[in-house]
């Protein structure tokens, strides 16, 4: 290790217990002293006790002695310590604490301290050291400051500050990456170099100072990158978003750059770093509320190289205020406001100031103040509830404080509140027991006590009579108001109710009896001037005021279902009194047409008819296209509807009785007049038949027909639903179209059919090759298939037609004769007539013979067969032989009889098949049969 400036020496352990004690001096590398020998001591009489070291770090060379001074900063591994120093065996100073680091100042280059080191592990155990530090000769140089490094279109320039002194040198340590090796670039005595670097990619560096008592830390790393003369973006804008603490950076786009790359620096002149590439012309980046940042902005060309940067623009998001803390509000404390008051808030340019009258109601802001108070004049004794916010200068408000209550000086509410239970017809009658301070009093009233109470009006005297309409029950309370105007808190309530008419009894309704209306009746109520009719959709909501009655019944035609029903009386004054319970009551089922039907016999519509039905005053229509769902169509008065827009459909109707709506009918089906369908066209040699269905509503049929598929032109009517057209062209296409008629008109026309009436087929010849028959003929225009008659010599009729859709045909006889042939032609709707006949005779193949037989002699064998005499007749007949059944058989002769002798030397086993022979050609042959030749006996000899 290469340390000359320092040394340390161990003494002698002042305890049973060792202390290693390491003394480090740092420049740019970490060194360690020369006596060094362990990286991680270990306390020799405990392996598992942790041994407490001493790091010395040299600094803060003080220039304003003129001998110079040294600080010496050390590092303690332990939780107390205290360290006693030393000169001259002199007790110089002693240092304890409980931190990890302590200063030593004022230590002189080249002089000795002892130490004694105390180290406490617990209250009762301790580790003790001693030795003493020499102080170097001489002191290494301050670290270099404030290092830059700006690119230019020549190089990349690093610019710092620093006390030079003299002999002192600054190293330059350059990386490619963040993460790169440095390596020592360069040495210089000035405070600027100059890297003329030859690629655009960026570089990082540091420096240290050096002189010959050793060598400094190296400074942060800084960034930068070579530059090319391309101008930087223009009109660079930066908005705050306090919000989320971002910044937005916009700048205007360069035509013909797709990439930009954003620089940051603390400092204006300071160095940049590279924050990050854009290929949009806008950024956002978060930033911590209260720094400021400074930016630049460049373009990327050429494989990423750097422009020239812009100008610098600062970004800066405005710290944002906090709520307020200790938010008080007085309560009961002042007759007329209350005062709210809170700690200031560093940076709050002012207060907002909301207020509720609910604890869960939502706050409106009332007002806003600079100071940290506020006074909320208010005239109610009701509780109310604040919560303050703080403003910054940029407008920024934090969230509300803590919600506090406060009240003025309560003012007691009435007591003794009374209501008068009947006692009188016109009102109820309230007193109460007031407050001394009252100048006046407000009353209030409810229907039910839980409900909200509603002022109805103000006393100065504690009593105040209520006209009431009505006999039900009602509740009451009161608050006193002082002479500021102050209103109290509302007192307990009481109810009341004033005297009135009985309620009716026995009130009835009529239940289905009457179709049109229910009919109400109740009993008399003495002193009633006439009654009042309530209805209701159900027993126990609001009932609504239906009409009123002088007499004790009432029809009601406007119900349309099941209502229910109230009744009270009124008297001379006008005062309602007491309802009766509620009745039900609904009206009968309306009634419904017995007759509904549709036509059918109408070209453009349907026309639905029905009968009327009493008291019906409208009708309406319904349609369904499937009997199963109905939808209103229309509502006429008469006892038919006209329907024009579909072609089929199923109808219903109900009658209209004021708002009520009958039940549905049953239901009819209509049709608009429709063509025929299933039109079928067939023809034969000499006229077209058609045929369709019937046609609900149609008295006659129309038929039309064109040539041309385009113009029809009519060609008869019918009354049934068949017709033949007999004037007609061989050859020639024909088109039907058929319609419906009746008295109201014409349906409209059927879809066409066509048809074409064939002509027989010509130049029918027939030829004989062996037997093998062609016959041939002439293609017929307009025909898809043929249909070929033939028979022979012997047959007295045709058989029956081979179908085919070739011109030429060819057949192999099984029958030596003479056969005849005709022709038809046909397609999908007609036959044409028969053609001229043509013959030929021809020669049949002969069939293998039958009977065939084998016979086993001495020395030969016997063959013998027959003719089959339903094939051709044969000429000869061809044998064949072979040594296994399933082997090659060989013809071994060709004889024109039926019998044959194979000659045989041996008495083996041989295998036969025959074939038979004619102009014709060779039948196939017989089945094999296998049989044996005798041996030849030797003559007999006679003695």
């Amino acid at each position: 290790m290469n340390i000359k400036n320092i040394t340390v020496i161990k003494s002698s352990l002042l305890t049973s217990l060792l202390l290693i004690l390491i003394v480090v001096i740092t420049g740019c590398i970490t060194r360690d002293g020369e006596i060094l020998g362990r990286n991680n001591p270990v306390d020799p009489f405990n392996k598992n006790r942790k041994v407490f070291s001493i790091d010395t770090l040299w600094n803060s060379f003080d220039k304003s002695a003129s001998t110079g001074t040294l600080n010496c900063t050390i590092q303690v591994e332990s939780s107390f310590f205290r360290l006693y120093v030393l000169q001259n065996d002199s007790l110089e100073a002693v240092y304890s604490g409980n931190t990890n680091s302590f200063l030593i100042s004022n230590m002189r280059p080249a002089t000795i301290r002892n130490y004694i080191f105390v180290a406490y592990t617990s209250q009762t155990d301790s580790l003790i050291d001693s030795g003493f530090i020499e102080t170097p000769s001489g002191i290494p140089p301050e670290a270099p400051q404030n290092l830059t490094a700006s690119g230019t279109i020549s190089g990349i320039t690093l610019y710092w500050t620093g006390t030079k002194q003299t002999g002192e040198t600054v190293t330059i340590y350059r990386a490619d990456s963040l993460n790169g090796n440095f390596i020592q670039k360069a040495t210089t005595t000035d405070t600027i170099y100059i890297d003329s670097v030859k690629t655009y990619n960026p570089f990082i560096y540091m420096i240290s100072a050096r002189n010959r008592f050793g060598e400094t830390r190296c400074t942060t790393v800084v960034s930068a990158r070579r530059l090319i003369n391309t101008p930087p973006p223009s009109g660079i804008m930066i908005t705050e978003n306090m919000t989320d603490s971002t910044i937005t950076i916009r700048w205007k786009a360069v035509p013909g750059i797709t990439s930009y790359i954003i620089f940051k620096s603390d400092k204006e002149n300071g160095s940049y770093e590279e924050l990050g590439k854009r290929n949009d012309t806008t950024i956002t980046i978060k930033s911590i509320p209260g720094d400021t940042v400074y930016y630049k902005i460049a373009v990327i060309v050429q494989n990423d190289k750097c422009g020239l940067l812009s100008n610098a623009v600062m970004g800066y998001v405005s710290p944002r205020v906090t709520p307020p803390e200790n938010v008080n509000a007085s309560q009961g404390l002042y007759d007329n406001y209350i005062k709210i008051s809170w700690n200031r808030v560093a940076g709050a340019q002012k207060y907002i100031i909301y207020r509720t009258t609910t604890q869960n109601g939502i706050p409106a802001i009332i007002d806003s103040t600079k100071d940290t108070t506020y006074t909320d004049t208010v005239n109610s004794a009701s509780e109310y509830f604040y919560s303050i916010s703080s403003q910054g200068s940029n407008g920024y408000r934090s969230q509300r404080s803590n919600t506090v209550t406060g009240f003025i000086k309560i003012i007691p509410a009435p007591i003794g509140l009374s209501a008068s239970d009947g006692t009188d017809n016109r009102f109820i009658n309230l007193s109460w027991n007031p407050y001394s301070g009252s100048s006046s009093f407000k009353i209030y009233k409810s229907k039910h006590p839980d409900s909200t109470f509603i002022p109805i009006g103000t006393s100065i005297l504690p009593e105040y009579q209520d006209t009431v309409p009505d006999v039900f029950t009602w509740y009451f309370k009161v608050s006193s108001i002082n002479h500021k105007g102050i209103e109290s808190r509302l007192s307990d309530f009481d109810s009341g109710y004033r005297k009135g008419l009985n309620a009716p009894l026995n009130p009835r309704a009529s239940q289905g009896e009457y179709p049109l209306y229910v009919y109400i009746t109740w009993g008399t109520v003495s002193g009633a001037s006439y009654y009042k009719i309530y209805r209701s959709t159900a027993p126990f909501t609001t009932f609504q005021l239906l009409a009123v009655s002088t007499s004790p019944s009432y029809i009601d035609s406007s119900s349309v279902s099941s209502s229910y029903y109230r009744i009270s009386g009124v008297d001379s004054y006008g005062v309602e009194g007491g309802m009766s319970a509620a009745v039900i009551g609904y009206p009968g089922a309306l009634g419904t047409t017995s007759r509904i039907s549709a036509s059918f016999d109408r070209p453009k519509s349907i026309v639905v008819t029905w009968d009327s039905v009493q008291n019906a005053e409208k009708y309406i229509v319904y349609r369904s296209s499937n009997i199963s769902n109905f939808y209103p169509l229309d509502t006429v008065t008469s006892l038919s509807y006209t329907d024009s827009s579909v072609k089929s459909a199923y109808y219903k109707v109900a009658i209209i009785y004021k708002t009520r709506t009958g039940q549905l009918s049953s239901y009819a089906y209509g049709t608009v007049l429709f063509p025929p369908s299933s039109v079928q066209l067939s023809a034969d040699s000499t006229k077209f038949n058609l045929s369709w269905t019937e046609i609900t509503g149609a008295t006659r049929y129309r038929i039309y027909r064109s040539t041309d598929n385009s113009v029809f032109s009519p060609l008869d009517t019918t009354n049934k639903h068949t017709y033949s057209d007999t004037k007609i062209k061989k050859g020639t296409f024909y088109y039907y179209k058929i319609s419906s008629l009746s008295q109201y008109g014409e349906s409209s026309q059927s879809q066409s059919i066509q048809g074409i009436v064939l002509a027989a087929p010509t130049g029918l010849k027939s030829s004989a090759s062996h037997d093998t028959i062609t016959v041939r003929w002439d293609t017929v225009p307009f025909a898809t298939s043929y249909q070929l008659y033939f028979k022979s010599k012997s047959d007295s009729n045709y058989d029956s037609p081979y179908q085919t859709s070739n011109t030429t045909i060819k057949f192999i006889a099984t029958e030596t004769s003479v056969y005849s042939f005709q022709v038809r032609a046909a397609n999908n709707v007609s036959i044409s007539g028969f053609s001229k006949q043509d013959s030929c005779a021809v020669t049949a193949r002969p069939l293998p013979p039958i009977n065939f037989l084998a016979f086993s002699n001495p020395g030969f064998i016997k063959l013998s067969w027959r003719p089959d005499s339903s094939g051709g007749k044969p000429d000869s007949y061809i044998i064949y032989r072979s040594n296994t059944a399933y082997g090659t058989y060989t013809a071994i002769d060709t004889i024109n009889d039926t019998t044959y002798s194979d000659t045989l030397r041996q008495p083996v086993d041989r295998y036969y098949k025959v074939s038979a022979l004619n102009t014709s050609g060779v039948s196939s042959q017989t089945s094999w049969l296998r049989s044996s030749s005798l041996s030849i006996s030797a003559p007999a000899v006679y003695q």
